[in-house]
């Protein structure tokens, strides 16, 4: 915090944001996946080999709600490690 108000930011520390301060626009996109279930969203669902998740994709522009279900294939999803920098299969 120290660093934030000497880069001049102390009088960000106590402002309310607002939608339109943190997105403004018309074609602003939203998304957001469920991790565990929720009133919104289901959780991930693991079934042997794959995974199950729920997301809400919401488009501004248009006016669209999806709801999307979507299944991972776990056997061929990566992570990309900081600690070398490379590829591992989860």
């Amino acid at each position: 915090m120290r660093k934030l108000i000497d880069d001049g930011g102390k009088k960000d520390l106590e402002r309310v944001f607002f939608a339109d301060d943190l997105a403004n626009g018309k074609n602003i996109v939203f998304c957001a996946t469920g991790i565990s279930d929720s009133a919104l969203l289901r959780g991930v669902k693991s079934k042997g080999t794959s995974a199950i998740t729920h997301s809400l994709l919401m488009r501004a522009k248009s006016k669209t709600v999806r709801f999307i279900r979507a299944t991972h294939n776990l056997q061929s999803k990566t992570i990309r490690l900081r600690s070398d920098r490379s590829e591992h299969l989860i």
